[in-house]
């Protein structure tokens, strides 16, 4: 475990610092702390020019919301330049509001504050991180409302190798100390009650051979609490979850504390709308609200609506002064109509898609695959496939005719601009896309050719010679199917894989290990039965301008791509075999669950939030977590 601790909220800092008063914490620092001691410290006079502007802004009228607030995240979304607030503000409506506030966030991009601020020191560290400069083993601490940027450098800095550096509160605990307690917070009366009365619940349940689930959210003291009542009921290292709405079973228990806090809550002059459409075009923005009050809210709704017993301990006054909710258990045939029933082995070959699809919710895949039915896309999600396909085949034609060492941005832009007059039918109900998709090209046709340069010198000379090639393999007792973007020869005469994504890039070689992502997986497979030597499968990210994350082969490669890759992705020829054979095993499991012809509904944030058969689902409205 790393000595170095790194909160989000300097709030978290001091509560963390008080709860744990008999631990060593001078190294648990705030963000700003964090940024001083890397070399990012504050300039001197900075504080007093940006109160000058906030103050500024507290004379325009605002009652759409907090100004300043709204300006600050759309900073860090980030917005560095006059270009990047322009291409923002195109994917909102052209209101007054709207061109008021893009006038006030170019005012301060153009301003020396953007130099200096939290957002500028952190995109500089994040960068030299990038071009491998160390940093000291940290731990991450992600904050009540989580800023992507904190993310961002936590996934970079945190030299922790096989660990995840960004935890929540609840998913890290300073190393314990001998005789250490935890009575240095004091807890009110209300809370220990609740949590009595929780772990004395827990502990019944347990006599009878029911493992109840326990999701908590409140102070590490309350925390620490708990734990310990629970080991004074024989109940040693608990599972305790965050306090989120997670689906309940027949005969399932589960156990829910809310520790709230009084805390002052700013209005953003964006709405939910607006919000949404800006994240959907890869703009950074938090929530505007923590995720937890939002669950403690759904918490109280669910009610009868759902199977299993739960009950709700809160700190204090609880929410419609119920804090206990017992919901009856359906019948054997109400839980057999929550499945969706269909053949076992239904459909053609499958893609990695479609598996995680299977693997998120089984319903989702169902309607998908087996029913082939079309989702529902919203204009966010039109946008982004109708722009992704048209950077594929934009990059396609470049690569395809082998001339890219003399093409320019302008020719790259021109071959885009004709494949977007060739399919300008199939968007004409949305006059604003062809003027975005422009925008957002631009930037791309500036970083490709430097990017295949950067690729070239990490990774040696490369020969391009496939290009949308569709692939069929069967394996673990599947089928699976693909297209591979491009494929490319090394000087070695190795095949190497590259995909391009227009979106967000977040794949690590954990994840395989773990079973829960499979594209690059089925890439490498595939890979190695048509080519039989593989160096590698990358993923040329076009909204960052890099390609730092797949896996590739050190072995197959020179020294140089160890330091271009993201640290961890570089395997040794003995990691990668055994990552494809794990790979493998998650495959036999997942197989083995298709099937089945049951294919019940597992929601969650992540399967939930972006369904596209949300109103087929039976449960879809059950589950309030998905619904925002």
């Amino acid at each position: 475990m790393a000595d170095w601790v790194v909160f989000e909220d300097k709030q978290m800092r001091d509560a963390c610092r008080a709860a744990f008063a008999s631990l060593p914490t001078e190294h648990w620092l705030s963000w700003e702390e964090a940024l001083e001691l890397r070399g990012e410290a504050e300039p001197e006079g900075f504080a007093e020019a940006s109160a000058a502007f906030q103050q500024s802004l507290r004379q325009a009228p605002a009652e759409t919301g907090d100004w300043w607030l709204t300006v600050e995240q759309l900073r860090g979304a980030p917005l560095n330049t006059p270009e990047d607030v322009d291409f923002c503000f195109s994917f909102l409506p052209e209101t007054p509001k709207n061109q008021f506030l893009q006038k006030l966030v170019r005012l301060y991009v153009e301003s020396e504050l953007a130099t200096a601020d939290r957002v500028a020191r952190t995109l500089r560290l994040i960068e030299a991180c990038r071009h491998g400069e160390s940093a000291e083993p940290a731990v991450f601490i992600r904050g009540a409302s989580p800023s992507p940027l904190f993310a961002e450098w936590a996934g970079l800095s945190s030299g922790i190798p096989g660990q995840s550096a960004l935890r929540e509160t609840w998913e890290w605990e300073p190393e314990p100390v001998e005789g250490a307690l935890f009575s240095a917070v004091p807890l009110s009366a209300s809370a220990v009650t609740s949590l009595d009365r929780l772990a004395a619940k827990a502990a019944a349940f347990s006599e009878k051979g029911i493992e109840p689930r326990l999701h908590f959210s409140g102070s590490a003291a309350s925390s620490a609490y708990l734990r310990c009542r629970l080991a004074s009921h024989g109940i040693s290292n608990p599972q305790i979850l965050p306090l989120h709405p997670l689906p309940g079973a027949a005969g399932s228990v589960s156990l829910f504390f809310l520790q709230t806090e009084e805390r002052e809550t700013n209005r953003l002059a964006l709405d939910s709308l607006e919000r949404r459409r800006l994240r959907d075009a890869g703009f950074h923005l938090p929530e505007a609200e923590p995720k937890t009050i939002r669950h403690a809210e759904y918490l109280q709704t669910l009610k009868a609506r759902s199977a299993g017993h739960r009950f709700f301990f809160h700190a204090g006054e609880a929410p419609n002064g119920d804090w206990k909710s017992l919901a009856p258990r359906p019948s054997a045939s109400e839980k057999r109509r929550m499945n969706y029933i269909c053949p076992p082995n239904a459909g053609g070959p499958l893609s990695a898609s479609s598996l995680d699809k299977f693997a998120d919710c089984p319903t989702q895949f169902y309607f998908s695959h087996r029913l082939r039915l079309a989702p529902r896309l919203d204009t966010a999600d039109s946008f982004a496939l109708i722009f992704g396909n048209l950077v594929h085949g934009t990059l396609e034609k470049v690569f395809k005719l082998g001339s890219w060492r003399e093409a320019t941005p302008e020719r790259l832009e021109e071959i885009f601009q004709t494949l977007v007059e060739e399919r300008r039918a199939e968007w004409t109900d949305v006059p604003w896309f062809e003027a975005a998709f422009k925008k957002r090209f631009a930037p791309i046709a500036a970083q490709v050719l430097r990017l295949e340069t950067d690729l070239r010198t990490a990774l040696g000379e490369l020969n391009p010679y496939r290009f949308e090639e569709a692939f069929e393999i069967e394996t673990s007792g599947l089928r699976l199917r693909g297209r591979w973007d491009r494929v490319d020869q090394t000087a070695q005469g190795q095949a190497i894989v590259i995909d391009y994504k227009t979106g967000t890039v977040d794949f690590s070689p954990e994840q395989i290990k773990k079973g829960t992502e499979f594209q690059a997986l089925i890439y490498a497979l595939a890979a190695r039965s048509r080519f039989g030597s593989v160096a590698g499968v990358l993923f040329y990210d076009l909204k960052q301008g890099e390609v730092r994350r797949g896996l590739a082969r050190a072995d197959a490669l020179p020294p140089t791509a160890a330091k271009a890759l993201t640290r961890g992705h570089t395997l040794s020829a003995e990691a990668w075999d055994a990552l494809l054979e794990t790979g493998e095993k998650h495959l036999t499991a997942l197989g083995q669950r298709l099937a089945q012809p049951e294919h019940p509904p597992t929601p969650s944030d992540k399967a939930c939030d972006r369904c596209g058969y949300g109103d087929l689902c039976r449960q879809r409205h059950g589950w309030t977590g998905g619904l925002t």
